[in-house]
């Protein structure tokens, strides 16, 4: 069964919480519900709080660098 970690430091991760992710992302919080939002990481809703697998921050890692543009502009 894959374990939670809530601390980074705690040793091999499978799944995070959003505040874990934030920091192995260097954005906040926020900016990674807003990611899970979009579609851009996936992660598990629990009803409570998100758990995001290890494996998606690493796939939302090695995606695209090209800049997303919004489909109205030029």
């Amino acid at each position: 069964m894959a374990q939670v970690l809530r601390d980074p430091g705690e040793g091999q991760r499978v799944a995070v919480t959003v505040a874990v992710a934030a920091t192995m992302l260097s954005l906040s919080p926020w900016q990674v519900r807003k990611l899970i939002a979009d579609g851009k990481l996936r992660a598990r809703n629990t009803g409570k709080a998100y758990i995001i697998p290890v494996h998606a921050i690493s796939e939302f890692l090695d995606g695209s660098d090209a800049p997303l543009r919004h489909p109205d502009s030029p």
